[in-house]
């Protein structure tokens, strides 16, 4: 998902090397999104994912529109997003990049199936042939339950821990401030 960028975005904004403006008129219910780039030299106050967002953004001065970044066609963030996932990984809350998909679910399903082809081969009986198919269903699903990322490392989840619970304090301030 694309919390990460939006989250960089916004904190780029916040420090002023972007502009947000909201757009009326557009084919959207809720409008688009107007992100230019500050026409200012970059410094060394930022960090390589946050060079790499804003230069892939636009040029100095330029805007892009928020549709048109997030559209299918547009691999912009996408560059950014593996930026991050670079990053992830050197800073150790991941062994490899979160998005990376491991070879053990194949490994499993073909695995299974191959046993469940002998089993079923051995003799050839309705008996044999159903736990040979039994054998291969459980390969199966236990090939979709374990497919996924990479997990965290225990220090990325004890990051993770923290921004929840960094967000879960800000949820509950804002209620509070509600309140009142």
């Amino acid at each position: 998902d694309g919390r990460d960028i939006a989250a960089m975005i916004l904190d780029l904004a916040r420090r002023g090397w972007l502009q947000l403006a909201r757009v009326s008129g557009t084919d959207s219910a809720d409008g688009d999104w107007a992100i230019t780039r500050v026409d200012q030299p970059l410094d060394a106050s930022l960090d390589l994912n946050e060079v790499h967002l804003i230069t892939n953004l636009a040029s100095p001065g330029a805007t892009a529109s928020l549709s048109e970044l997030c559209s299918g066609s547009d691999n912009r963030l996408g560059l950014v997003q593996l930026d991050l996932h670079r990053e992830v990984v050197s800073r150790g809350w991941y062994p490899a990049a979160p998005n990376q998909t491991s070879d053990i679910p194949m490994a499993v399903l073909g695995v299974g199936g191959l046993l469940g082809l002998v089993i079923a081969l051995i003799d050839v009986s309705s008996t044999s042939i159903g736990a040979g198919a039994v054998i291969i269903a459980c390969a199966y699903l236990t090939s979709v339950i374990v497919r996924g990322g990479t997990p965290r490392t225990a220090l990325g989840t004890a990051v993770r821990i923290q921004a929840l619970g960094l967000r879960r304090y800000l949820e509950e301030a804002q209620s509070y401030q509600f309140s009142y």
